[in-house]
């Protein structure tokens, strides 16, 4: 995957948990069960919407980290294989 399609992923990413943690998408998400297991977790329905939140805080750290992570070694986006 080139670098660029790398950071627009991860942009993709922060936006999507960005709402999820603070613009009321765990509020929207919290009665979809089947919006939550196909995009969040197969036991988001369980966790309400503080526990979503909180998923999404937890998911911008780990994608933060493995931005930097992929940005200095190219070998671990082998996860990706977009070309």
């Amino acid at each position: 995957m080139s670098t660029g399609a790398w950071v627009a992923l991860f942009f993709a990413q922060t936006l999507f948990w960005l709402w999820v943690a603070t613009c009321g998408g765990a509020r929207w998400l919290a009665g979809r069960t089947a919006v939550l297991m196909l995009f969040i977790h197969p036991h988001a329905p369980r966790w309400g919407e503080e526990g979503l939140k909180l998923f999404a805080w937890l998911s911008l750290i780990t994608s933060a980290a493995w931005l930097v992570l992929g940005l200095v070694d190219h070998d671990v986006r082998w996860l990706f294989p977009v070309q």
